[in-house]
């Protein structure tokens, strides 16, 4: 191959190649100092926005050097400038979820069982369902549809119980759906949840 033939080549590969990274999206970085600061004492679950505001779960502690668990959540309404908020309760927590006008939360404390749910309009000031049950964990994932909020729970006691429900976010019921096992996520679409 002639050398100009290769410089061409090497030119398209260059242009393509700037092309395609300029349609990438950068992502700034723009996590709490707090979290930052904090290095490995610390775990973020997950994110969601809802009435204008950003809320991402997290949680210090939880390591041999920091055993004691801090739940807490940090709101935004830019995603870059965050505030820390106090969670009742303690235990480590999921990934907030926003349906229906509220954030839902499930905090796990120490041990098996004994799995709460948080809620909260404003993800500022936030009300606990007190345990769901002795025997179930903290719902990983929630839905909404029908006017139901729904939350897929595990058991240490296999297929006790895999989905909590509520109509109002606050007060909720475990459900069993089959006979074995436990349920990690819970979704609606079409008129139907599935889990």
């Amino acid at each position: 191959m002639n050398t100009l033939l290769r410089r061409s080549l090497a030119t398209a590969a260059f242009v393509l190649a700037a092309v395609a990274s300029a349609q990438v999206p950068t992502w700034p970085k723009a996590t709490p100092a707090e979290v930052t600061a904090a290095g490995i004492g610390v775990q973020l679950t997950g994110i969601d926005y809802g009435n204008g505001t950003f809320v991402p779960g997290t949680y210090f502690g939880g390591t041999t050097a920091v055993p004691a668990v801090t739940p807490v959540v940090f709101t935004s309404p830019d995603g870059t400038t965050w505030t820390r908020r106090t969670l009742p309760g303690n235990g480590r927590t999921n990934a907030p979820r926003f349906f229906n006008g509220k954030f839902l939360l499930g905090v796990q404390p120490d041990g098996p069982g004994n799995g709460a749910i948080l809620s909260s309009s404003d993800g500022v000031t936030w009300t606990s369902s007190g345990a769901i049950s002795s025997t179930l964990n903290a719902p990983s994932t929630f839905a909404f549809g029908n006017d139901v909020y729904a939350g897929s729970v595990s058991s240490p006691i296999p297929g006790a119980n895999q989905i909590v429900t509520s109509s109002d976010g606050v007060t909720w019921t475990p459900r069993s759906v089959f006979a074995a096992g436990s349920s990690n996520h819970v979704v609606f679409f079409n008129g139907k949840f599935y889990a």
